[in-house]
Order: structure tokens, then sequence, then C-alpha cells
């Protein structure tokens, strides 16, 4: 073998040897991208909500938002965390996993949510309770969390009170669910 057929050879094996790197790399990566960008729901029937997919985590105290017996002017509060367990910024949607809503006058029930610095959803915005769904629909989309970084939301419900006659709606029950969603 003479020493150019050589050389070939070695510059082969080299080229050889950094494609099934890159391939490998690229194979991993995207299975990377793939798990943590997947959240599944959470067991609605719990008493106690927490998601824990990859590197986000969701946490609801008591797991259900519910109001029962509503008359206006009342306020649903729910408080709920996300934390961001991963070494890198995740971009997520906040979800309604599931509601009910007996209501005829859906637009009464306004929602606002704040993340303790910032109103992420104020009145002005109209958001209202969802109609009743048994499929997940987005609440909030886009929001952003850094590593390490946990986020503590208060999501508020309000029958609000009108100069309207709400007897049709008064005593009336809501009830519905939260998840995460990429």
């Amino acid at each position: 073998m003479t020493k150019n057929e050589s050389q070939n050879n070695v510059k082969l094996i080299i080229i050889l040897v950094v494609s099934v790197i890159i391939l490998i790399a690229i194979i991993a990566f995207s299975t990377y991208a793939f798990f943590t960008g997947s959240l599944t729901n959470r067991d609605p029937d719990e008493s106690n909500s927490s998601l824990t997919t990859a590197n986000i985590e969701f946490t609801m105290g008591d797991g259900t938002i519910k109001g029962n017996n509503l008359v206006p002017g009342d306020s649903i509060v729910k408080k709920f965390t996300v934390h961001n367990k991963g070494t890198g910024t995740i971009t997520y949607n906040i979800l309604w996993n599931s509601a009910v809503n007996n209501f005829v006058n859906k637009n009464d029930l306004v929602i606002t949510l704040n993340d303790g610095l910032n109103e992420i959803i104020s009145e002005s915005d109209n958001v209202i309770f969802p109609s009743t769904i048994t499929s997940s629909q987005i609440l909030k989309e886009g929001l952003k969390i850094s590593a390490g970084e946990t986020k503590e939301f208060t999501l508020t419900i309000t029958y609000k009170n009108t100069d309207q006659d709400q007897s049709a709606d008064m005593g009336k029950n809501i009830s519905a669910t939260l998840g995460l969603g990429d």
C-alpha cells in the first residue's frame, strides 16, 4: 500500500467516524426535544394536582376549580405553580383540560391571571370561563420560564355583577381542571 492510499484510508475513516458521531448527536437531541416538549394531562380526579414531565412541573393545591351556587359578585381564586427543573428556558401553554359550565350568560364569568409580578390576563381582555369542554383548550399560550425558575400564578374567576337580570344564572355551578401543554 502506498503512502497516498494509506492517507486516503485514514481520511475516510475519520470522515466516517465524524459522520456517525453527528448522526448520533442528531438522534439524541431530537429525542430529547420530543420528551421535554411533550406534556401529559394530569388525572382530574386526584385531590392534589401535580404534573411533572421532563423538565417542567405544574402543581395546584386541591386539583380542581369549583364554584357552587354562585351569585353575582362571587369570585373563585386558585393558585398554582409552574417550575422549570431544566437548564434552558421553556415555552409552554396553560390549558383548560376540562370544564363544566352551566351558566346561560357565559360572558358573566370573567377570568384574570397573574404571576405575582405581571397581569397575564386582565379583566379588559374579556377572557371568559369556557363552555363545557372535554378536550384541552388554551387559556394562555406562549408563556416562558427560565431554567430553575418557579412562578406562582393566581387565577381568579369572577361572576360579575351587572345591571341586567342575572336570575337565570344565580346558584349555578362551574368546575374545571388546568394543565400545561406545548
